[in-house]
């Protein structure tokens, strides 16, 4: 699944910055992206902890949150 979003995103003009988990995402990170999909579950860092992360600097960077599980709901908080 990650190939293939990132091969469209590509397709449509996006830079695309991969990573197998969160703390590799939050690694690699260039300093401007015009948007974050992230997956929800993840190992390591889970994708609601990243989007905070990664929020704090710009404080207005919009995250796309996307899962194939079908508990994913339970694992995110929105309280950041």
């Amino acid at each position: 699944m990650r190939k293939l979003v990132c091969e469209v995103l590509a397709e449509q003009g996006y830079r695309v910055c991969p990573a197998r988990d969160g703390q590799e995402a939050w690694a690699r990170a260039p300093s401007e992206f015009d948007f974050v999909l992230i997956d929800v579950v993840m190992p390591r860092v889970s994708g609601g902890e990243l989007a905070r992360i990664m929020a704090r600097e710009p404080p207005d960077l919009p995250v796309l949150f996307k899962s194939g599980h079908p508990d994913a709901r339970a694992t995110l908080t929105t309280s950041w």
